[in-house]
């Protein structure tokens, strides 16, 4: 009975950790949204691909993998975005826009 709970524990763990599941994009949700001081609605986590995944057809090695990309709109580039204003009502605007994270997948090549 308590091996089996275990192993059940740790099914959810391996799929839980896989990265680009469910659980990781709201994890990697909450952590964006607090470590970059922005609205949850304003962190967008694209689904990570699965063509290079062992278990997607064809079965085997792709020589490939996907690795995490993040851009961050915080107040570093909110200031750079100001002075890049050339009117007064652009630079209102740029000064109101909310931080944002987004993250992306980059597709690598392996030899």
């Amino acid at each position: 009975m308590l091996g089996e709970v275990l192993w059940v524990f740790v099914l959810i763990f391996l799929i839980g950790s896989w990265p680009g599941s469910k659980l990781d994009r709201f994890t990697d949700r909450v952590w964006y949204s607090s470590v970059y001081d922005t609205d949850w609605k304003n962190v967008n986590i694209e689904r990570r691909p699965s063509d290079c995944d062992l278990l997607h057809a064809p079965i085997g090695t792709k020589r490939c993998s996907y690795k995490k990309a993040t851009v961050i709109f915080g107040e570093k580039e909110r200031q750079i975005l100001i002075g890049l204003g050339t009117t007064p009502e652009e630079k209102a605007q740029s000064a109101k826009e909310p931080n944002s994270v987004a993250v992306t997948w980059d597709r690598r090549e392996e030899p």
